[in-house]
């Protein structure tokens, strides 16, 4: 059972708190667990007892899919065409 820290992956399989791949059944393995620790009554310290496995890299550029960015390209094509509908009839008004 792997899980992320700090942008560090550690190896829980040898725990009995991380047995059946949750912890106290909220936390899932193979989760970035950064931000649950913090809420933990213990730090860190608890995960340094076990292998490092890995790091955590960040992801770099866009990696929308296709049919999300044709979605997004849609939806702000029709926010124009109606602020376009909306100018002409104010306009047709006057």
């Amino acid at each position: 059972m792997f899980v992320g820290c700090g942008g560090k992956v550690f190896d829980l399989s040898a725990s009995k708190m991380w047995s059946g791949g949750t912890h106290v059944r909220r936390h899932v393995a193979g989760n970035d667990q950064t931000s649950a620790i913090s809420q933990a009554p213990h730090g860190e310290e608890k995960l340094a007892a076990f292998p490092i496995v890995g790091t955590i890299v960040p992801s770099v550029g866009d990696h929308s899919s296709p049919c999300e960015r044709g979605f997004f390209f849609m939806a702000y094509l029709n926010l124009v065409i109606v602020v376009a509908v909306l100018l002409v009839i104010t306009l047709w008004h006057l």
